[in-house]
């Protein structure tokens, strides 16, 4: 996911060869999850046993608590077991 800025070539270079979709968020500032479609879509998309992989810990959230209740989300989605995130680079 990168802000209308940023170059998301890098990040496609990193993700295709290792990821079966990726997502990209084309929108800046401090937003909600609830406000960023790509998080969402990406976050709706993964099943059960998946992995969300990001190539940077702060593609989860604009900030510390919004990374920490998606990680949250997935936890409980696991049922306590492994998040399911990696990161890439």
């Amino acid at each position: 996911m990168s802000t209308s800025r940023q170059e998301t070539q890098r990040q496609h270079d990193d993700l295709d060869p290792i990821c079966v979709k990726v997502f990209e968020e084309k929108v800046s500032g401090a937003l909600k999850i609830a406000n960023q479609p790509g998080l969402r879509a990406a976050l709706e998309y993964l099943r059960p046993a998946g992995m969300l992989t990001v190539q940077e810990a702060d593609r989860l959230g604009r900030n510390l608590l919004e990374g920490l209740i998606v990680l949250n989300d997935l936890f409980e989605r696991g049922g306590g077991e492994d998040p399911g995130v990696d990161r890439c680079g």
